[in-house]
């Protein structure tokens, strides 16, 4: 399938911002990458974000980093839908504010993860950066353009330090070696093969890779594994038209019985029914 890719088309003013709100997945666009940065931010609601070839679950307070590679869209969970505001921001501003914090990097490992960097916000949170970002809408249509850059920049640099910084840190509390293996599990080549491989990818015994996946992730290794092949499941389902049976056994189930159970306990809805709701799915 090919995949879209937008260029950025900067507002009359010039100031390399594009701000809008979408308020239902029918309004979204479909399989897509940019030539351009952008976050968005949930404002109310639940949805699914496919975003390559895996899934992240979205909620009122989520707040995602779109790097101009990712390819992402967006799809219906459940019987809910949701509201959320998009900052785009092009990679001009990108680099001014990168280069703001140079000599540190603190942006690589943002650029270099396999999923879009996400946090979720408190309701309170949330309201507070949704305020933010319309007073700046106002201010680019009101202001002066060299004034409300030097507003973008100082916006996208504490946004960026008040929680994708310190998200980071908190994500690399376990120990590299983990941290490597659970990045290399994120891709369905490797997920795909289950235990083993995560196991190959650690060199260490099955005991002590439990033990610290327990401690760090709150989840056992196999119920990561799973929810890697049932996100990039709902890709398939979503993007192909392959026979369900040939999607389980792709994503590494062996089982369809319990590839259904488990789609269907973390989904609610079965693999065909998603299929039959889903919007992205062209005939």
């Amino acid at each position: 399938m090919k995949v879209i890719k937008y260029p950025f088309h900067d507002n009359e003013k010039g100031t390399e911002i594009d701000v809008s709100i979408q308020s239902g997945v029918s309004q979204t666009a479909p399989l897509h990458t940019h030539e351009y940065f952008e976050f968005f931010l949930v404002l109310d609601g639940k949805a699914l974000h496919l975003a390559n070839d895996t899934v992240q679950n979205l909620e009122g307070g989520s707040l995602v980093f779109i790097r101009p590679e990712d390819a992402h869209c967006y799809d219906f969970y459940k019987s809910f839908d949701f509201i959320f505001v998009n900052f785009a921001f092009s990679l001009h501003m990108m680099k001014k504010i990168t280069d703001l914090f140079l000599p540190d990097k603190p942006f690589l490992p943002l650029l270099n993860t396999t999923l879009p960097p996400s946090v979720l916000l408190s309701p309170e949170e949330t309201q507070k950066l949704y305020d933010e970002i319309q007073a700046l809408t106002k201010m680019n249509k009101e202001e002066d353009p060299e004034f409300t850059r030097c507003h973008i920049k100082s916006f996208l640099s504490s946004l960026f330090c008040r929680y994708f910084f310190y998200s980071h840190r908190e994500e690399i509390a376990a120990p590299p070696w983990l941290s490597s293996v659970v990045l290399k599990m994120q891709k369905i080549e490797n997920a795909r093969l289950g235990f083993q491989r995560m196991l190959s990818l650690s060199h260490c015994s099955p005991e002590h890779l439990c033990r610290e996946f327990k401690k760090y992730y709150h989840s056992t290794p196999n119920q990561f594994i799973n929810k890697q092949r049932l996100g990039y499941s709902l890709y398939l389902l979503s993007y192909t038209h392959m026979e369900i049976i040939d999607i389980a056994e792709h994503c590494g189930f062996n089982n369809l019985s319990h590839f259904y159970h488990l789609f269907k306990q973390n989904f609610s809805v079965s693999p065909k029914k998603f299929r039959t709701q889903s919007s992205a799915v062209t005939e």
